[in-house]
Formats: C-alpha cells, structure tokens, sequence
C-alpha cells in the first residue's frame, strides 16, 4: 500500500494511518480477509514511528474495522457499511465534487434520460425483453472452437502479439482480408487495408482526418446513431438526404452537394441501419456517378451485409468504385461476436495513410491477439459455419418477430421485411412518439430505440427499431403484445 502523510498537516499522523486505511476498507478495496502489513513492517514502509501504526490499528480494532489474531497477524473484519473519513481541514466535499461544468456542449445529446434508460434496461439483463441491442445467445457461442484458436494463435505468434507493432494491423490478418472481401466484390491488395477497434473507430478516425467545425456531411435522413454522435462531436453541419423504399434518393444529391459542398456522404447501402433498406445496384451505380461527378468520398459502411437471409447478393460500392472514391468500413462483429471490436478500412492509398497516421494519434494499433484469433478462426473455415448458423437464427426469429407483429401491433404500423440483418423497422404515423411509447415500454421492461435517435436533427419520432436477435420466441411473443397494447392504448388517448 502506498499512503501520502502529510506531516505539516495539523491532524496527527495516526489519524492520517486510520484514514486512509479506513476508505480503503470501506470501499472494498482492501476486502474481508485481507491481512494487513505488520505494525513494524508498515511504519518502515511508511517512515514513521512503530507507535504511529499500532495507535492506528489499535482505533479501527475497537470501531470492529480489522480485527488481530495472536501469531497469526491482523486482517480486515466483515464490516457493514461505513462512509469515508476525511480531513475536516478540507474545504471541499469531494463526495459531491463533479466536473459538470467542464463537459463537452454534446453529452447532455448523448446522455438523454430515455436512451440511458434503454441501454442501462440492456445491460442489467434482470428480466427486461431487449429488442435495443442484437446479442448473440451464450448457448451460440463456440467456445471450444474459440478457444482452440486463441491457443494456437499464442503458440504460432508468441511474444510478437503483445509487443507495440505496425498501426496496420496485423500482418498475417492483412493478408488475408483481400479473400475476405472477394466475396463482397471487392477487389484490393492488402496495401490500402487497415483494422480498426470496430466501425466506430473506423468512422472516427475519417472524422478526424476530414471534418472541422461547421463542415458539411450528407447522411440518410433516419441512420446509424453511432455515426451522428461521433459527426457531431467534430462539429459537423449533418445534413440528411431523403429516403425511399430502396434507400438514399440520388435525385436530391446534386442540389444538396452544390448548395452545402459536403466532405463526404455517409451512406449504409446494404440493411441499412435502422430502416433496414437495401440499396439496389442501379442506384448503387449512379451514386458513385454522383460522387465522382462532383468528387465528394463517399463513406460506405457495410456492417451486415453478410448477413442475408433472402434474396441475393448486391455488390458493395467499393466493389463498383474504379475511382478510388469510396472509403469503405466494415467489421466482424455482428456477425460473429459483439464483442469481438475488429473491423477494418479500404481505402485508396493517400486516404489510408493519413487514417493511419489519425489512429496512432488514438490506440497506436488495434488488438493483435484478437486479430490473430479470428485469422486462425477463418483460415479454418470456422467462421463461414459460424456465419451460416448466425443466418438460421436470425432468419427464423426475424420470422417469429414478424409474425408476433402481425398479430400484436396495430394495422397502421408500417413494418417492411428485411431481406437480411438484425433488426425491423417499424414506421408510426406521425402524431405517434416513438420515444414516448419507449418511455411506457422501459417500465413495462420492454426495451427498444425509438426513431430520435437516428435522426440528425432529433425532430422526427415516428418510429422505432426492434432486435430481433437475442430475445427467446416467448419472450419476442411476450414483448411484442406489450407493445401493441401500449400502441393502442397511447393512440387512443390522443384522440380522447
């Protein structure tokens, strides 16, 4: 234990001893149990005198704080709760001090009340029906398989994967990307790949090269949450562009472009996030004539299009790219484990470079060991069994989900089939909040994201995204009936 003693404090030095020892007993952090240095031992430690120690340990035996046993030292007793002691020479209550006033202009956005609620309702898994998050059921999870990988991974790499190396990533992984995506339509050399922690970083980094305050971006109308947050804390002036059934509307982009001169448009074309719209090719193709018309990057970000269900392939905008105007994003982790936070950029080779020198400026590199573990994992096979086993799952709850929706919510919620992904999209009429019914389901403990949140302005509500990978079939049933009935309920108190 390391103590700071003031000497040229006015309260004696024991006091100081039992203190400091007392908070740290009292916030568990030295738990039941523990035994404590010997009074000689500790005074060196501390440089004062043995009478200083033993007066200390002495005051907390008698509050029931340690307790001594004869030739076996002094431990720390089972204590009920205490509150710290401090210094009455202190002017500051530091159990009330906060930094409020320091705090960024975008965390009360990002810590509003219903969000918090939602996302906390999550992560408590105490009984709450979650459609807010996809989750992968731990019965899924291929532990052994794994597991196995991880070992060989610190077998073959050793001392290698835990020493600071290139910002990249990890050199075999890189190697392997161009066959990954391949199989997306892309074809490009490990020389304009990097990893990233997942997309967010991803989406970060690119923010962090392009954007200063007060620039431009065009977005969907209704996107990814993540990607608004992480926009607006660099200041950018988000501009959304009107959507349809098949997605982003090029026909309003060239107005936009030239009236707001944009850094890049962000666009999910494949499951889009969180209307759940796939672009088709066509439009896909006259994106890109778009972009390359008026030379604005494009940010694709492909975070599930492997996880289709029906229907067939569309290649990705970086597939169709000639140009080397797509900057493209993309990740396992949806599709394998949440968890797993690795997720890479392609990008042409000026762009890359500056995204890297960006990312040494943030974590130097991302995880080789984990990188190394899902090499192993696909150089396997592994994850293309994992991948088709993820798809039946959420094929068949995407199907009960729809179902349970059929019966449950009300004629006037519009719910389109998703081809593929995780998620439904549900569109409420206008006059319907979808934060409000959120705010009724949290309390019914049902969770989900209302539209607001993927909004860049927060002005539209009508409408919200439900999970449907997680959740048991009872508790899809279950849930769903709730918030129909609440549907109704909410609506008919309008009209009343």
């Amino acid at each position: 234990m390391l103590l700071y003693l003031d000497k040229m404090e006015d309260q004696p030095l024991y006091l100081q001893v039992k203190n400091h020892l007392n908070n740290l007993i009292t916030s568990q952090i030295l738990k039941p149990g523990t035994k404590l240095p010997s009074s000689r031992e500790f005074a060196m430690k501390l440089g004062v005198h043995r009478n200083t120690v033993v007066h200390a340990y002495e005051e907390l035996e008698v509050e029931g704080k340690i307790v001594s046993q004869i030739g076996r030292g002094t431990f720390v007793n089972e204590v009920k709760t205490f509150r710290p002691t401090h210094s009455n020479r202190s002017e500051i209550d530091y159990e009330e001090l906060n930094f409020d006033f320091q705090l960024s202009r975008h965390w009360d956005r990002m810590n509003e009340t219903v969000l918090s609620k939602i996302l906390d309702a999550h992560s408590r898994n105490s009984g709450v029906i979650s459609f807010a998050i996809p989750f992968l059921p731990e019965k899924d999870f291929p532990r052994l398989s794994f597991q196995n990988s991880a070992y060989l991974a610190i077998q073959r790499h050793g001392f290698g994967l835990f020493n600071l190396n290139q910002s990249a990533g990890f050199q075999p992984f890189l190697e392997f990307l161009p066959k990954l995506l391949i199989k997306r339509g892309i074809t490009s050399s490990q020389e304009n790949c990097m990893t990233v922690n997942g997309i967010q970083q991803g989406l970060d980094l690119i923010s962090k090269i392009f954007l200063e305050p007060d620039d431009a971006i065009l977005v969907e109308e209704t996107t990814f949450s993540g990607a608004l947050e992480i926009f607006k804390s660099y200041g950018a002036k988000i501009i959304p562009v009107p959507m349809d059934e098949r997605g982003m509307r090029i026909d309003k982009l060239p107005p936009l472009i030239r009236k707001f001169k944009p850094k890049f448009i962000y666009t999910i074309p494949t499951f889009q996030n969180p209307t759940t719209v796939t672009m088709p090719l066509e439009r896909r193709k006259k994106l890109l004539e778009v972009a390359q018309r008026y030379v604005v990057p494009l940010v694709e970000d492909d975070y599930l299009s492997e996880m289709r269900c029906d229907g067939s392939n569309v290649v990705s905008l970086k597939g169709l790219d000639k140009a080397g105007i797509v900057i493209y994003l993309s990740s396992v982790s949806k599709a394998l484990l949440m968890g797993v936070r690795l997720g890479w950029i392609v990008a042409s080779g000026d762009i890359l470079r500056k995204l890297i020198l960006a990312k040494q400026t943030s974590d130097i590199q991302s995880n080789f060991l984990i990188q190394a573990i899902v090499y192993d994992y696909c150089q396997k096979g592994l994850y293309d069994k994992h991948l088709k086993r993820n798809i039946r799952l959420c094929r068949r709850n995407r199907d009960i989900m729809l179902e349970a929706a059929s019966r449950h919510l009300p004629h006037w919620v519009r719910i389109s089939p998703p081809e593929g992904g995780y998620f439904l999209w549900a569109e409420l009429p206008p006059e319907i909040s979808g934060s409000e019914i959120a705010q009724q389901a949290v309390r019914q403990n049902v969770s989900f994201v209302p539209k607001k949140y993927f909004v860049p302005d927060r002005g539209s509500d009508n409408g919200f995204r439900l999970s449907c990978v997680g959740p048991t079939e009872r508790e899809i049933e279950e849930g769903v009936r709730i918030i129909g009935r609440i549907l109704r309920e909410y609506r008919a108190s309008r009209v009343a």
